[in-house]
């Protein structure tokens, strides 16, 4: 349909992902191998690692584990990760460094339906009875949920919407997709 939203039409905000890189590390060392780190374990107890481009922190935990935060697409956060595990090989001479178990934790994006809404018809919207969350007094968006694919989505008076979801922004949109016919029905129509 025409109202099909993309990912090209939404923006994405922050990815949070994580993998494995199937060794052990001592951070002390791993921070001397790279320019825009830090370790402080009184802290945190990794060492973080910021990049420029893509924009994005890794954090590097003692066990292997590595965190990707801040990162503009889930494809964005994976080089970033890439690029960490080469370091830590080329640089630390770690060659037990092996990249495996990517996982998209989290992904925030927004989008805009291009009017204001009604919130209160849109909180009673029978397509919503089961799924629908609306405290105006301690948030002022109404919450859906889209329980079978991890999706939650925010919608304010502003026609902004919020969404928050694991895997990929393919599965936000497909949410976001098959919620818009019913969110659209709330829009506010113009009093002139």
């Amino acid at each position: 349909s025409s109202l099909a939203v993309t990912s090209e039409d939404i923006f994405c905000q922050n990815v949070l992902a994580h993998a494995n890189l199937n060794t052990t590390f001592d951070l002390s060392q791993i921070v001397k191998g790279f320019r825009n780190a830090e370790y402080d374990p009184s802290k945190f107890p990794c060492v973080r690692i910021r990049y420029w481009r893509p924009q994005c922190t890794i954090a590097v935990f003692r066990s292997g584990k590595i965190q990707a935060t801040g990162a503009a697409s889930p494809e964005d956060a994976r080089l970033a990760m890439h690029r960490t595990a080469a370091r830590l090989k080329a640089r630390l001479s770690c060659e037990r460094v092996k990249f495996s178990d990517f996982t998209c934790d989290n992904i925030l994006a927004t989008y805009d339906l291009g009017s204001t809404m009604n919130l209160l018809g849109l909180s009673r919207a029978p397509a919503f009875a089961k799924v629908v969350a609306y405290e105006p007094s301690r948030y002022p968006a109404v919450v859906l949920r889209d329980p079978g694919r991890g999706v939650t989505v925010d919608v304010f008076s502003t026609g902004r919407v919020s969404m928050k979801g694991k895997g990929s922004i393919e599965n936000l949109c497909d949410a976001l997709n098959d919620m818009l016919p019913h969110i659209l029905e709330y829009r506010c129509e113009s009093l002139i």
